[in-house]
């Protein structure tokens, strides 16, 4: 933003030169982009802190920094002016806020005899520097109000306001109507078609302004006008940022309001017009102000210890360095304990609003070249890794081997993503300041964020297999709720789905075995909470009553949605539950002294047979010298049977004792096989 130097001389006089001024505010509060002389002034382009538009936009906001830095607090007289006690400016003109959170406040004066004509050379000049073209006195002082306080204005020519009587006009602040039209002011004039979502200042016929962005034609000031409605409003930057995207529209005046100016500020710079116009344009001053303020807005206390922010800062603050530092910032400050004090930020300070903010302001001020230079503390050896994060690793490396790539997507997801899926907002974490309307909401489910990652590839890539392990959030009435989770995800064009599905089973068999889980089964009995898959290719992995994770295949009506190129299938486990099964499945043994000897078995059971009875029926035939069973192959498909499966197992014999002899070994398989046919089970 550019600044006049000799305007910020006019408020603070100590200013020693342009140069002196610039050093100060790089090094306490903005980096100043360029000092450039101009005549008998200097351009300051100043890089104004986004978070610090609302307050120090101005010239004021300016001036007031440099007085805090030089340790004093700057004192602005209060607007001089004469107003005429006999007519009422609520008399003349109401005002009306006819949509709902539109405007915080609406501030405005009447004013008459405004004579029309070119503003003085000096505040010409000034406006020249900051970037302004002058116009007329009127137009003119009211950018200069805005220059100067930071809080945009606008003139409306009272006679030319439509509807009411000569003497008694309405101004209305509401949405827009569907398909109205407003010709904007200026040498970039356009006609406008509005939208429901924009917000319009307008009289009893329609808009002749866009509020808080642009003034409309029909209602300016021109060289016949004596009356005028001066405004200072302050409105919503919700609906300003939405309008000035839409129509491509960005103003002086938007550029305030999108960053949250305060409504306290409307009165000052009203004031202040007021008093240049009755200067310059020997106007006359209605009595009162007509003042819309549904709301009054007041700054919250916050908390400030003097030893936390020497903490923070890495300096001692004094308790009486801290105090002097807010109170030359505004903040009314109350002491409310040994080194604790109370402080109330000044409503034009909208980003103080926690501790850390206030500790900031007094190390800007204080001045960060008075901390001493210190080399960051560095503990040498490399943190253990806890069982979680070991297990996570040997995952990642068996699944990088069966030739999936891992991915690391965002924990953050928005409301059209979660739309896909059908999910709604209401059970899910949302965020005060997102980035974007994408990042809005902490993810519960981490496989919505892997599935349109895997729906994306496709559109590349004729194969993809991915797997991650991510973090999600479930909301408790206890508070957040973190689980971690592993998704593995396959597809490929040109798949019906069932193939890909076996597929990816096969590597959950086979993931499963390398940790030693054997007993684990799947169950195809469709839960109210797998809506989202295909009904015949989708199932729960159990360990005996407790799931681990499930299966499936994307429903049809999901993949649309999606915009796949090929059917997707997923599995997802919950990271806790997995390691505990596996760690269950653990057990000591010392090491043998005797060799073992491993015959294999091919089973053909029933397809609801599960795992664990299986292994029992091995184990009570033969327990004398079987030592372990290990499930290596589990097939379902052409081959066999219908309502059969194949289960094909290691049989390890061994004894502490001695070596087996092959005629040992025979008599224990022997008794396993007759157990087998004894169940009607086949042997391949």
């Amino acid at each position: 933003m550019k600044f006049s130097y000799n305007w910020l001389k006019s408020l603070y006089p100590k200013i020693k030169s342009p140069e002196k001024a610039a050093e100060l505010l790089t090094f306490h509060a903005f980096q100043v982009e360029s000092v450039e002389k101009i005549v008998d002034d200097a351009k300051l382009d100043i890089a104004i802190l986004p978070n610090r538009i609302a307050d120090a936009s101005g010239h004021i906001g300016v001036a007031r920094e440099l007085a805090v830095i030089n340790g004093e607090e700057l004192r602005m007289p209060l607007p001089i002016f004469r107003e005429d006690a006999k007519t009422a400016a609520k008399d003349l003109v109401k005002v009306s806020i006819k949509t709902k959170n539109a405007s915080a406040r609406y501030s405005a004066r009447v004013l008459s005899n405004v004579k029309i004509g070119a503003s003085p050379a000096w505040m010409q000049s000034r406006l020249k520097v900051c970037g302004l073209r002058p116009i007329n006195v009127v137009v003119d002082v009211t950018n200069y109000a805005m220059l100067e306080t930071g809080q945009p204005l606008h003139a409306f020519d009272y006679d030319r306001l439509r509807g009411g009587t000569k003497n008694s006009k309405e101004i209305i602040v509401r949405a827009a109507k569907k398909g109205e039209v407003l010709e904007t002011l200026g040498d970039d004039s356009q006609k406008i078609k509005l939208e429901p979502s924009d917000i319009v200042i307008a009289d009893a016929k329609g808009a002749i302004a866009l509020a808080g962005i642009k003034g409309g034609k029909g209602s300016e000031i021109h060289a016949g006008t004596t009356r005028i409605v001066l405004e200072s409003a302050n409105f919503n930057r919700v609906f300003i940022r939405r309008t000035s995207r839409r129509i491509g529209l960005r103003t002086d005046a938007s550029v305030r309001f999108l960053h949250g100016i305060s409504p306290e500020l409307t009165i000052d710079a009203l004031d202040r017009a007021a008093e240049l116009l009755q200067k310059l344009a020997g106007a006359t001053i209605f009595k009162g102000i007509v003042d819309a303020y549904p709301q009054k807005q007041s700054p919250a206390a916050i908390p400030f210890s003097v030893l936390r922010a020497s903490a923070l800062l890495g300096i001692k603050i004094s308790p009486a360095s801290a105090m002097a530092i807010l109170k030359r910032l505004g903040c009314a400050v109350k002491k409310r304990g040994k080194e604790i004090f109370q402080v109330i930020p000044p409503p034009y300070r909208r980003d103080l609003s926690i501790e850390e903010d206030l500790v900031e302001e007094v190390g800007r001020i204080t001045g960060y070249g008075q901390i001493a230079p210190s080399m960051p503390v560095l503990r040498g050896g490399v943190p253990k890794k806890s069982e979680r994060q070991i297990f996570e690793d040997a995952i990642k490396d068996r699944l990088v081997g069966f030739g999936f790539t891992e991915s690391h997507l965002s924990s953050f997801i928005g409301e059209k993503a979660l739309a896909l899926f059908g999910i709604r907002t209401a059970g899910l974490y949302e965020l005060q300041n997102p980035t974007s309307p994408e990042t809005s909401f902490l993810i519960h489910l981490p496989a919505l964020q892997y599935l349109r990652s895997i729906a994306e590839n496709l559109r590349n890539f004729d194969r993809v297999k991915i797997f991650g392990v991510s973090r999600g959030f479930l909301k408790t009435s206890k508070g957040p709720k973190e689980w971690r989770s592993l998704f593995l995800g396959l597809a490929e064009r040109g798949k019906d789905g069932r193939e890909e599905f076996y597929a990816l089973k096969g590597t959950l068999d086979s993931l499963m075995e390398s940790f030693g889980v054997s007993d684990y089964w799947y169950d195809d009995a469709l839960t109210e909470n797998m809506k989202w898959a295909h009904p015949y290719r989708a199932a729960s992995i159990k360990l005996g009553d407790k799931s681990l994770g499930i299966i499936g295949e994307l429903s049809h009506s999901i993949q649309e949605a999606l915009k796949s190129k090929a059917r997707i299938v997923m599995a997802e486990f919950n990271v806790e539950t997995l390691l505990g099964a596996i760690e269950a499945e653990k057990e000591f043994r010392p090491i043998a002294k005797f060799p073992a000897v491993v015959r294999d078995i091919a089973l053909i059971v029933p397809e609801e047979a599960r795992i664990q009875e299986v292994e029992n029926v091995l184990w009570s035939a033969a327990p004398k010298f079987l030592a372990d069973t290990d499930l290596f192959d589990y097939y379902e498909g052409g081959g066999l049977a219908k309502g059969k499966k194949s289960l094909a197992f290691h049989l390890i014999f061994q004894s502490d004792e001695r070596t087996l002899t092959d005629a040992e070994v025979n008599r224990e398989f022997d008794k396993i096989m007759k157990a087998v046919q004894a169940k009607g089970w086949g042997v391949r």
